[in-house]
């Protein structure tokens, strides 16, 4: 995603929304985590469908399609080789989660 979009996005966005997600998007990410460890597929795809509606409202498509894919695979997971996954998620969200930080600071 880049920045311009992004800012346009924040523009057009209240600041409680972008305040909630940069504030619920770890826990979302930590919920997938934990869901793997304990191989919980009810909550791994939950918490997929839960951050792939919170990335959604930013236009970030390559995150929302990573959650999108967890919510359609959980059910048959092959847990072992989840955590890549999940490392792949965390890592566009966090990205996410930066941009988006700096541009509310600069508005």
């Amino acid at each position: 995603m880049d920045r311009e979009s992004l800012q346009e996005i924040v523009k057009n966005n209240p600041r409680q929304l972008l305040v909630l997600f940069l504030q619920d998007a770890p826990q979302l990410l930590q919920a997938l985590g934990t869901a793997v460890s304990s191989g919980d597929r009810v909550e791994l795809r939950s918490a997929a469908h839960a951050l792939k509606g919170a990335v959604s409202s930013f236009g970030a498509r390559h995150p929302r399609a990573l959650a999108a894919e967890w919510e359609e695979i959980a059910p048959r997971a092959d847990m072992t080789e989840a955590q890549h996954l999940v490392d792949a998620l965390t890592h566009e969200v966090d990205q996410l989660r930066s941009l988006l930080a700096e541009i509310v600071q600069l508005a």
